[in-house]
């Protein structure tokens, strides 16, 4: 029986790092995603449809779904691995991506999936020729309008209750994706301490905030052009992903910041 709870915990030690390992290539992905993201970008681009070199496939459908929530975007990334590009879509309620992509089925090697989640393979060369003609085909199906982010929190959490051991609870949750998104959380009333832009152009924004004694620092990627409205000794209400961030053998909470909005 000791055996058994050896053998039980050993694996439960692994799984856990290849999770967090999955979760650092992950956040390393939605940040190069991220900073294309600019306002320009947004005003331009009904579609989100980037590519990258060795981004994991088994990762991009998360990060696809998390770009298509917090943008409001129907949202197709494509790892280019060993020659080969293997995209994932994720769509926005009430927009069939599934439609869409068959409008460029021409390009595919192989192709599948459902109203909200798509996935197919794609020669390299083929990608921009892809984006040309869906981005011309979301244009007649898609109005500014419908483009308007809709956050939906899952719990409002206080600063004292997150711990390593919370997100390694949430990790129970996993696989997230389609259907499964990672939970979203709502922190009220914290006083921002300090903020600065961050990476390449600043192009992300990092606050440091404090509430009732226990201070927080949490990571906004591609949220840089915000910098301005956060403004130091005001109070914030934040609303974030929670995931474990490993560094040089040490694990601690990461908050990988969505929107945050000033409070009286």
């Amino acid at each position: 029986m000791s055996e058994d709870r050896l053998a039980a915990k050993t694996m439960a030690e692994e799984l856990n790092r290849i999770n967090v390992r999955r979760q650092n290539i992950g956040s390393s992905i939605k940040a190069e995603v991220l900073s294309r993201l600019t306002d320009e970008y947004l005003a331009d681009h009904k579609l989100v449809l980037m590519s990258g070199q060795e981004w994991h496939p088994g990762v991009i459908g998360i990060v696809a779904s998390q770009v298509a929530e917090t943008y409001c975007r129907p949202t197709v990334l494509i790892g280019i691995n060993e020659g080969m590009g293997r995209g994932s879509a994720r769509s926005v309620p009430g927009f069939n991506i599934y439609e869409l992509l068959n409008i460029g089925q021409e390009y595919f090697l192989d192709f599948g999936g459902h109203e909200g989640a798509a996935g197919f393979e794609i020669l390299p060369e083929n990608i921009e020729k892809l984006q040309h003609k869906l981005t011309n085909a979301i244009n007649e199906r898609l109005k500014a309008a419908d483009l308007v982010p809709q956050l939906e929190i899952d719990a409002v959490l206080e600063p004292e209750i997150i711990s390593l051991n919370l997100i390694k609870g949430l990790d129970q949750l996993a696989p997230f994706g389609e259907g499964n998104p990672p939970p979203v959380f709502l922190t009220q009333g914290l006083t921002l301490i300090d903020q600065r832009t961050v990476g390449k152009d600043g192009r992300h924004l990092k606050l440091w905030l404090e509430k009732a004694g226990n201070r927080l620092e949490a990571v906004g990627f591609g949220l840089g052009p915000s910098a301005s409205k956060a403004r130091v000794g005001s109070k914030y209400d934040i609303a974030y992903n929670l995931e474990a961030n490993e560094w040089n053998g040490f694990e601690s909470a990461q908050f990988s910041l969505i929107d945050f909005k000033e409070v009286g």
